[in-house]
């Protein structure tokens, strides 16, 4: 894991990236430019790391009947709460969130109260249906990942009223799926370009959004 990166993260100043006890650096080197947008390059011995980006903060907007709650929470002294009409979580479309050709992992902790119909938790498509892009949802009691507007994996089973750690993970051409830690259903062979630029709706699909 690691711990901190030292430095001011200005051009020309160099860094280092030490293992969480500090007992050794796991990465050092150049700042080479910092970008108007807080995007930082590097060089120097990243461990094969050519390029890192700094990460800047999101404006999150609570739609509809999004809120906070106290009664139910997996961690901490609340958890999202999405229970009225048009209810989701949104963020603006951004680069960050278009994953291209890289691996990506997309994952949450959810507490379904039922197991009815098709319950969004997170859309990345950018105004239509076929749109490149991640779709992550529960359909029933099953968990699904839908690509273009195709269901490309199908599995798990989703109990009512309990607490379920989900993910979708791309590594390198395959994206596999995770209900509780455990792969469920196959392995998509995952060639997509999913873009540079996208938003991010949770707890909502792109249309109902």
């Amino acid at each position: 894991g690691v711990s901190d990166i030292t430095g001011s993260l200005s051009a020309g100043e160099t860094f280092a990236v030490n293992s969480i006890d500090g007992s050794s650096v796991l990465a050092s080197g150049t700042i080479d430019r910092k970008d108007a947008d807080g995007k930082f390059y590097i060089s120097g011995n990243v461990q094969g790391i050519t390029e890192a980006t700094t990460r800047t903060s999101k404006a999150i907007l609570f739609n509809g009947g999004a809120k906070l709650k106290t009664a139910i929470k997996k961690f901490g002294t609340s958890s999202l709460n999405l229970d009225g009409v048009n209810s989701y979580l949104s963020v603006g479309a951004n680069d960050e969130f278009g994953f291209g050709t890289d691996d990506f992992t997309i994952e949450t902790w959810i507490y379904a109260t039922s197991t009815t119909g098709e319950q969004p938790i997170f859309d990345l498509r950018a105004g239509i249906a076929t749109d490149t892009a991640p779709y992550f949802y529960i359909d029933g009691t099953s968990l699904k990942y839908n690509f273009g507007n195709s269901n490309v994996i199908t599995g798990g089973t989703i109990s009512a009223n309990t607490w379920h750690h989900v993910a979708v993970s791309k590594l390198s051409t395959g994206t596999r799926m995770y209900l509780d830690g455990n792969q469920v259903g196959s392995t998509y062979v995952d060639n997509n370009n999913y873009g540079f630029t996208k938003p991010v709706f949770i707890g909502a699909n792109f249309n109902l959004a």
